[in-house]
């Protein structure tokens, strides 16, 4: 695929080592590929077209806490929640929301991370973005990360 940098090859075949020290060697953790426009943590999840995506939680926590913006959009406006939603990957739904994932982020045909999950049968990951949208909604969404530098604040 044109444009895939070396950490989102690391991300998508789940080469946790790899992508640490990519990351220490200065990686760009938000570049994205040419042809999607997936970040390396849209492709730790994503899984299509690569079955042996790694959906790896370590993963996950790696890229968030070497500046991932978990609100990346990738083509049509997938993120990386949307990812992890539909694959039913409630541990990384959570820790994305507690990243500062914006829970209510919308496609460009309009479907959610709340709606793949429900449409996949993940009603304990559907009941709980709709939990935190209204929390967010009212502003009381506090996510163990600050949107501006990813470090955890409490």
């Amino acid at each position: 695929m044109r444009g895939r940098t070396p950490l989102i090859t690391a991300a998508i075949y789940g080469r946790l080592a790899s992508a640490k020290l990519l990351v220490e060697l200065g990686a760009k953790v938000n570049a994205q590929d040419y042809a999607l426009g997936y970040s390396a943590l849209i492709w730790a999840l994503a899984g299509r077209p690569y079955p042996m995506a790694c959906m790896s939680i370590e993963m996950v926590r790696l890229l968030i806490a070497s500046g991932a913006d978990v609100n990346t959009r990738g083509s049509g406006g997938w993120t990386a929640l949307m990812s992890a939603s539909v694959k039913g990957q409630f541990d990384v739904v959570k820790e994305l929301v507690s990243a500062g994932a914006e829970v209510g982020a919308k496609m460009d045909d309009g479907r959610t991370a709340e709606s793949f999950a429900s449409r996949e049968g993940f009603e304990g990951i559907a009941k709980y973005l709709k939990l935190a949208k209204s929390l967010s909604d009212a502003g009381l969404l506090r996510g163990q990360y600050s949107k501006k530098r990813m470090r955890r604040t409490d």
